[in-house]
């Protein structure tokens, strides 16, 4: 990669351009610290600004160019912007995520429905207190009148289903709309 060479080459002179500098020593020592790929990335921007500011000082006096600063600067920002994730995948993650977590809030619940169930089983008027979250009325509506209520004119007991079982999203919530670099500019 070209990235480690040009940071190595800009190291070197930086420590030898300030590194008995009592100003930018510490600067150029906290820059030799990093590693892995974020600090590489870091560390090529804040090199490069750091030339870039003292060109007129240091120009001709090691063998950096103003190309190496532009090229540290470009490598920089392409290398944050590779480890960025999309906002693509971002967004399929919080899909994922929040589909994940319905279906758990409704095992839940239906555990505690079914639990309740067993409790109140000779007192079914206390189910009421037990509703669904996810149930879907199968009941046909016509004239205000449930169409498949039997004679006491209570609708069928049906079984629930999740909605993955059915193929829909478990909530639907709408997820906010972001511009493109808005991640890398909040977080």
């Amino acid at each position: 990669m070209e990235a480690k060479p040009l940071r190595l080459k800009l190291m070197k002179a930086a420590t030898y351009l300030w590194g008995d500098d009592p100003e930018l020593s510490d600067v150029v020592a906290h820059i030799r610290k990093g590693n892995g790929y974020a600090n590489k990335a870091d560390d090529l921007g804040r090199l490069a600004s750091l030339f870039a500011e003292r060109w007129s000082e240091v120009e001709g006096k090691c063998d950096v160019n103003e190309e190496d600063i532009a090229r540290a600067e470009a490598l920089g920002a392409e290398i944050l912007q590779a480890m960025s994730p999309s906002r693509v995948e971002m967004l399929d993650d919080a899909r994922g995520l929040r589909n994940r977590a319905a279906e758990h809030l409704r095992r839940g619940i239906e555990d505690v429905r079914d639990a309740a169930s067993y409790v109140f089983r000779k007192k079914p008027e206390e189910m009421e207190r037990y509703p669904s979250l996810f149930t879907r009325s199968r009941r046909k509506v016509s004239n205000g009148k449930p169409s498949d209520a039997g004679s006491s004119g209570h609708a069928a007991p049906t079984r629930d289903r999740s909605p993955t079982e059915i193929g829909e999203s478990p909530v639907d919530v709408a997820l906010p709309e972001m511009e493109p670099g808005s991640i890398a500019a909040n977080g």
